[in-house]
């Protein structure tokens, strides 16, 4: 956009002036203006300044070093040294240039820091500054030995450099580390003797006194044992010169320095003093003024507020400071004060780009602690003022996630991240990938929000651990949550159930255990740790985790799971009674679903009671045809009543009528298998498939009988897999997986998923496995010729059942790889 007109003339008449004018004179103009701009505060615009000096004068070697000191206190370091190295080259008795350079590199070069620092000592053995840098490489390889003797050098070269005293306090604050963390020593009282008498003489060499001087004084006190008091009045000392220099930023770095001190010594007087020398300085520290805030409220409730109103009566246009305060509200459990003052504050004009994030705050505080339709009149106001802001939309996608219209919250979010990266835009993104199942969209989101985050979150931490768990990357599940730990974060109880899960997975079973346990011992303990407890150790502690399951059952008699897991523990137990009784009770009393009805079938079948399952199991069907394990009761009732045939001729008749529903096809399909019609099976899983493409347990069985009939064996596996991925932990999807495999000739992968399959079965029925799963790893062993272990496996499916399915070929596998047989492995 061009100038307006009345600066036109003036603008013009200076670049006239410029270019009409000599290369000296153009050069110290560029100079000048950018001295003026250091004077000011005006960092970038002087570099814009020198970099045009530089060009006028490329050869200059002054203006090279006065940009990197420039460029070293914006902390662009790697610029910093380039233009160090340039001031070196063209004038080689800028011997600080080339130390400046070292020191840069010390870290992420450490090798041609070596070389500058050598080429220094030839040079100029006399220099104490080739000294210090010498001193401080040395630290980095932790060789406090010879940074020592290298800052000794330099003082006897200056006693009165404050720089080098510096690094003198520095080495023997090293030197007290390494007593401690290396060599577990208690360090000598003269080490911190030393050290602080380094940092005085600094404060006294340097002109007006040293502020970081005074820090580092303090910090040796805080960590010297019995001079808690020295280390308080050291930080005030330090404090008192800060603001003698009028310095904003050494009050800051002062006041950080002393609260964070304060805080792990819980001296709350001096981090209350600390916090408020910083907001004093610079009001604009609006987190400062939250900490401040908290510690206040901690040590007399109410006194928070005072602080607040404090701030909001110094910035009431600053859009932080208004938001910081309705989360002090929310914490409070006031949230509708805190609705409240949100609601006036959007009303205010202020001049900021954080007014959207105000207005987006008060969207969220109405999501968690008011009605829905608050957050929306929000939303309406909010695009009337921000129409095409991303804040909107994602305020917009908030509103949709809570009203559980994930997919719809997608759409828009993809869009925003397009043009707004920051971390909550990707915390968001992470979240509704994860609500959508979509785990490694979700992993990429959150990482991608931990990256744009500039300090910890714990709430993006826990989300991640959540991922992870859901994806069952259970070493690094271990490793976030541990992280939360590190930072004095109180794990959920949720949080610890996934603890256990990721133990238990990594074979860590008594960890696991001592978790689940620490978590039952609460005073309300949930009920999917109860359950879990069931799952995990019932086989070994069935007792135990049948008073943790009674007692769930009692806080939660409507908890189908509960119910469930009680009941199959009873049955692990040989207590069909009971369980009976249970049930009985809990139909009587209220009207119940489909899987009640079908866990009482299951307890009949179990107690050989066939004809009161067989009505049950009926009665659950017809209800809901499709239920999980619906279709494999009803066939195992048929079974053992000898009523395939019957069963059979039954469906056949429905299905030629049109009238038998699809999880009445899928049962004929099994049917039609067992009587030896497998092509009749393969065509009816076939036709209902194509009409159902998304059920994963008609792929299941599609995918067990074209591995049976080694047909289409790719296929197979993309079915299996599918099914897999579907029906979550299923020890049945497990085991087709499996078979796929075995079938393929993957013997390895083959004897993976079994194993999976039958400790995924043993969790899934309290503690009974299924004798297939270990026939047919048991199988894949004898394939690979490991004919002890295959023996092993047949041995235990007939143990569990001796009447099996495949018992017969169980026992024929037996006598072939008994001693006495010399049977050749199967190709």
């Amino acid at each position: 956009m061009a100038p307006p007109i009345a600066l036109r003339a003036p603008l013009c008449l200076l670049a006239l002036a410029l270019a009409c004018a000599s290369p000296e004179e153009r050069y110290l103009e560029h100079i000048a203006r950018g001295e003026e701009y250091i004077e000011n505060g005006q960092a970038r615009e002087a570099l814009i300044e020198f970099r045009s000096a530089l060009k006028v004068k490329p050869r200059d070697a002054e203006i090279n070093q006065r940009i990197a000191d420039l460029l070293r206190s914006e902390m662009a370091l790697s610029d910093a040294a380039f233009y160090y190295r340039e001031a070196y080259r063209l004038d080689p008795t800028r011997v600080d240039a080339a130390m400046n350079e070292a020191r840069l590199l010390l870290f992420s070069d450490p090798e041609r820091a070596d070389e500058i620092i050598a080429e220094g000592l030839q040079r100029a053995p006399d220099d104490p500054l080739v000294h210090v840098t010498r001193s401080e490489r040395a630290l980095t390889r932790n060789d406090t030995g010879e940074s020592l003797a290298a800052i000794l050098t330099a003082v006897e070269l200056d006693r009165e450099d404050s720089t080098i005293w510096v690094q003198v306090g520095r080495v023997h604050q090293a030197r007290i580390r390494e007593a401690r963390l290396i060599n577990r020593e208690v360090p000598d009282d003269s080490s911190f003797e030393a050290a602080i008498e380094a940092f005085e003489k600094a404060d006294r060499f340097e002109e007006g006194g040293h502020v970081g001087a005074r820090i580092e004084r303090a910090r040796v006190y805080s960590t010297w044992r019995g001079r808690m008091n020295e280390a308080d009045e050291a930080y005030r000392f330090a404090m008192a010169l800060a603001q003698e220099h009028g310095d904003v930023e050494e009050i800051l770095v002062v006041g950080a320095s002393a609260a964070e001190f304060a805080e792990a010594a819980r001296r709350d007087d001096l981090r209350r003093w600390a916090l408020s020398e910083m907001v004093n300085a610079d009001d604009s520290q609006v987190a400062t003024w939250s900490r401040l805030a908290d510690l206040s409220e901690s040590g007399e409730p109410g006194a928070g507020e005072a602080v607040f109103r404090d701030l909001l009566a110094r910035r009431p246009d600053d859009p932080r400071a208004h938001m910081l305060y309705s989360d002090y509200l929310v914490r409070n459990d006031r949230a509708p004060d805190a609705i409240a003052h949100l609601n006036a504050a959007v009303e205010i004009e202020m001049e900021s780009p954080q007014v959207p994030l105000m207005w987006e705050h008060l969207l969220r505080v109405q999501i968690n602690h008011a009605d829905l339709a608050d957050s929306r009149a929000t939303y309406v106001r909010m695009f009337d003022a921000f129409p095409d802001h991303p804040l909107t939309q994602r305020s917009e996608a908030r509103i949709l996630l809570a009203e559980g219209r994930a997919e719809e919250a997608a759409v828009i979010l993809r869009s925003v991240v397009g043009r707004d990266e920051s971390y909550e835009s990707q915390r968001l993104m992470a979240l509704t990938e994860y609500r959508l199942g979509n785990l490694s969209a979700a992993l990429g989101a959150i990482d991608r929000a931990l990256a744009a985050a500039n300090d910890f979150r714990p709430e993006a931490v826990r989300l991640k651990a959540a991922i992870h768990h859901d994806a069952e990357d259970w070493g690094i599940t271990l490793r976030v949550l541990r992280g939360l730990i590190g930072r004095n974060v109180e794990l959920t109880p949720d949080e610890r159930l996934m603890q256990a899960r990721s133990l238990y997975a990594l074979r860590r079973h008594k960890a696991g255990r001592e978790v689940l346990e620490a978590l039952l011992a609460a005073e309300n303990p949930s009920v999917e740790a109860a359950i879990e407890y069931a799952k995990r150790e019932s086989n070994r502690r069935s007792d135990k985790a049948r008073l943790y399951l009674l007692s769930a059952y009692e806080q939660n008699p409507r908890s189908f799971e509960v119910l469930e897991a009680l009941t199959q523990i009873d049955l692990a137990a040989g207590r069909a009674e009971p369980a009976l009784e249970r049930l009985n009770e809990v139909i009587a009393k209220r009207r119940v679903g489909p899987q009640v009805v079908l866990l009482r079938a299951n307890v009949w079948a179990q107690a050989g009671a066939y004809e009161q399952a067989e009505a049950d199991a009926l009665r659950a069907f017809e209800a809901a045809p499709m239920l999980p394990g619906a279709v494999d009761l009803l066939f195992a009732i048929y079974r053992a009543q000898d009523k395939l045939d019957e069963a059979r001729r039954s469906f056949e008749e429905a299905e030629a009528a049109g009238v038998l529903h699809l999880g009445a096809r899928q049962l004929l399909a099994r049917l039609y298998v067992m009587s030896g019609e497998r092509a009749k099976a393969r065509e009816i899983l076939e036709k209902v498939l194509a009409d159902n493409p998304s059920m994963s347990s008609l792929k299941n069985d599609l995918a067990y009988l074209l591995a049976e009939d080694e047909v289409d064996l790719d296929r197979a596996l993309e079915l299996a897999k599918d099914a897999q991925r579907e029906m979550g932990g299923s020890a049945n999807a497990a085991d087709t997986v499996g078979y796929v495999y075995y079938r393929k000739r993957l013997y390895a992968a083959a004897l993976q998923q079994f194993r999976y399959a039958i400790e995924l079965s043993g969790n899934e029925t309290g503690g009974r496995e299924d004798p297939g799963y270990h026939y047919h790893m048991g199988l894949t062993l004898y394939a690979m010729g490991r004919n002890e272990q295959a023996a092993r496996s047949m041995e235990r499916s007939l143990e569990i059942d001796s009447e099996f399915t495949e018992a017969a070929d169980a026992r024929r596998i037996l006598e072939a790889v008994s001693p006495e047989t010399n049977v050749a492995r199967p190709s």
